[in-house]
């Protein structure tokens, strides 16, 4: 497991190296993908923080605090922290996320976030919508969802 600050990083310089924006919000997505899919394939956590559940979607509170003060607006420097690290496999990893997702925005990753019955939708919905505190979204539940999405895909 990866501190999530070093999985941003690397989706923040990948950002950069391209040309591609990465704003905080897209930034949690794509942790939250990568966190979602690693689950799912390699059945063990990316990150070690839990994703809760806010009123937006799913966030990582370390990484919101680091990135809040840019608003929606590009990050536009890393933290230095931690991507010398990562492993090959991580890195190849990584790589797959970031060109899957990289071509959508914000809005349409927080979307996909949002679908009926998934992880967030599930938080949401035994909360009675009520995610001022945020909640933690278990693993296995992450785990499970993206696991179907790739049996059905």
């Amino acid at each position: 497991m990866y501190s999530a600050l070093t999985i941003a990083n690397f989706f923040i310089r990948k950002g950069l190296q391209e040309k591609i924006t990465v704003t905080p919000m897209k930034l949690q997505k794509l942790i939250y993908f990568a966190h979602g899919w690693h689950l799912a394939f390699f059945n063990e956590p990316l990150i070690k923080e839990d994703v809760q559940a806010w009123p937006y979607g799913p966030v990582i509170p370390a990484i919101y605090h680091i990135y809040k003060t840019y608003g929606n607006a590009t990050i536009t420097q890393d933290t230095d922290e931690g991507v010398g690290i990562l492993s090959v496999e991580t890195k190849e990893f990584l790589d797959f996320i970031w060109s899957t997702y990289k071509k959508f925005s914000p809005i349409h990753l927080s979307n996909i976030t949002h679908l009926k019955d998934s992880p967030w939708d599930q938080v949401r919905q035994g909360h009675k919508g009520d995610l001022r505190r945020g909640i933690p979204m278990r693993n296995e539940l992450i785990k499970r969802y993206f696991q179907e999405i790739y049996q059905t895909n």
